[in-house]
């Protein structure tokens, strides 16, 4: 049962389950206070007061959902979904070597093809006349010439004489007449020999 209560306009008692004072009519009083009437400057005050209240209290609601939102969000730095951390650690420790560039890497020449080996040796010189064997006097110079076979090789000439007394001769083959009588000059190359038979006169 509601509890009686006093109009603070009138001084009457009235019961509690009523809004209003049954005598004058007045707004019952809430928490020791007589509430005002709705056309009074108070009431237009309170409800500034409580709409000022609302909007400040729905402010701060949108802003920390707000906050909160941005917090919960994703991390840019978290990996993407279905990613694991340990697989970009493996692909960030995977060994990735450079290939090398193209102005280091070592060129790829063509080896040189091998001489072929000779086949046989022939002594020739200026007035050759297809007979191995010449006369000279002492003192005179003949510049010798060694033929090789297959004439595209390269292997290398060495001359020798068996009597450097009657002739000599030189490393590219130039022989001179040393004193009177017979001798035999060599042309030898890749185990090939080559003979001409030099005849030194005195006159």
């Amino acid at each position: 049962m509601a509890q009686n209560i006093k109009c603070g306009k009138c001084g009457r008692s009235f019961s509690g389950s009523k809004s209003r004072c049954p005598h004058c009519g007045a707004r019952r009083m809430i928490m020791g206070k007589q509430m005002p009437e709705p056309g009074d400057p108070r009431w237009r005050l309170a409800v500034g007061l409580i709409l000022l209240l609302a909007m400040i209290c729905t402010v701060i609601a949108l802003i920390t959902m707000n906050v909160g939102g941005g917090a919960g969000g994703a991390d840019a730095s978290d990996p993407p979904a279905g990613q694991s951390g340990d697989a970009q650690a493996d692909v960030s420790d995977a060994d990735v070597s450079p290939s090398p560039s193209p102005s280091t890497a070592p060129s790829q020449l063509p080896s040189p093809s091998p001489s072929p080996q000779v086949d046989s040796v022939s002594v020739t010189w200026a007035y050759f006349n297809g007979e191995y064997q010449m006369t000279i006097p002492v003192g005179d110079e003949v510049q010798l010439e060694a033929k090789l076979s297959p004439s595209d090789t390269e292997a290398e000439v060495t001359w020798s004489t068996k009597d450097a007394a009657v002739c000599t001769v030189t490393d590219d083959g130039l022989i001179k007449g040393v004193g009177a009588g017979k001798t035999t000059i060599t042309a030898t190359a890749d185990g090939k020999t080559g003979e001409v038979e030099v005849i030194v006169s005195a006159s």
